[in-house]
């Protein structure tokens, strides 16, 4: 009897984790990967594409020196048309600027983050990126999501200079690529 309902909430629970949101993508390379190649001396990285733009990205930083310690989540978002949209916009201005993201785990968990923008480039035909650095490493990522939906957020008046301020990005893998990378920090630190 015990057992049956042991496994009865299991099934139960587990129906709580399926995701309500369809992941949709442009291209195929959206799963999770130990990057290798982005190099940073001292760090093991893991990194997802964007659902929409190839080179938008979402990357784990591992430190070796302590591979224990929190994680740092860096992401780099483009957008393209800027300068027909708004011509005479300095794009670099955004530097050192915050933005306001809203992080939605399979239409389940909704947390909202303020993030600071390292730098704003110019990079190429009209597109442009800025690189994010959040302060605290959100901990929902540990959790079995398939599907993480990022927002900038409606009232963040930096909004209108994306004009994609909504993409997804694969969750599925993610713990399996940072147990990878744990591993292959602790065999560094041997």
């Amino acid at each position: 009897m015990r057992n049956s309902t042991i496994a009865l909430l299991t099934l139960l629970l587990s129906g709580l984790l399926v995701a309500e949101i369809k992941y949709e993508s442009v291209h195929d390379e959206t799963y999770w990967f130990p990057n290798e190649e982005l190099s940073m001396d001292g760090f093991q990285i893991g990194t997802v594409r964007s659902n929409l733009v190839w080179g938008d990205r979402m990357s784990v930083f591992l430190e070796e020196a302590d591979c224990s310690k929190e994680p740092i989540l860096f992401m780099l978002l483009s957008t393209a048309n800027l300068k027909e949209d708004y011509p005479d916009f300095d794009f670099s201005s955004l530097e050192d600027k915050f933005i306001e993201l809203e992080l939605n785990f399979d239409g389940k968990v909704f947390e909202k983050y303020k993030v600071g923008i390292t730098s704003a480039n110019e990079v190429q035909n009209n597109q442009h990126t800025v690189s994010l650095w959040f302060q605290e490493f959100p901990f929902t990522f540990f959790m079995p999501w398939e599907v993480l939906n990022l927002k900038i957020m409606e009232n963040d008046p930096n909004r209108k200079f994306f004009d994609l301020p909504e993409r997804q990005y694969r969750m599925s893998g993610f713990q399996d690529v940072f147990a990878q990378l744990i591993q292959q920090c602790e065999k560094n630190n041997e």
